[in-house]
């Protein structure tokens, strides 16, 4: 029987939690997940914001950043622009028009924190998010 642990580095439950807290993101503004997840990283990133960071950094494939990007620009959600320095790099930056999505998109991710540290004490979330760091780390290094 599997236990807790197992079922959470599964991932399939909280998938299934992602997409029904995501699902009128997702209708409202007829975008995907993935496209949801590069939007939201880009306007976090900072100067990573290139295609390829955000290959590196999310684990995403080139075909669905490619894909993503074309359809965000298409939408106006992202701006894209050559680097100065070195003409193969393209910075990945939002617009104004999708500040409403990133709104919505941080209201999601705000309701799901709540429901993941529901019953969770102070220490024992910051024990979670120090446990999770390493973990991430461990396993970025083995990809590596």
């Amino acid at each position: 029987m599997l236990n807790s642990f197992d079922i959470l580095i599964n991932g399939h439950q909280f998938k299934k939690l992602y997409e029904r807290e995501y699902d009128w993101v997702m209708k409202k503004y007829n975008l995907k997940k993935i496209e949801i997840e590069i939007l939201y990283f880009i306007s976090q990133c900072g100067e990573h914001n290139t295609a390829k960071d955000i290959a590196q950094i999310q684990y995403i494939s080139k075909a669905h950043i490619s894909n993503s990007i074309e359809d965000l620009s298409h939408k106006k959600y992202i701006s894209v622009i050559g680097d100065s320095t070195d003409r193969r790099y393209m910075h990945l930056n939002v617009t104004e028009s999708a500040s409403p999505v990133i709104e919505d998109i941080e209201k999601v991710r705000e309701h799901l924190l709540d429901i993941l540290f529901h019953n969770i004490t102070e220490e024992e979330s910051e024990l979670m998010i120090r446990i999770s760091k390493k973990i991430v780390d461990n396993i970025s290094e083995e990809l590596k």
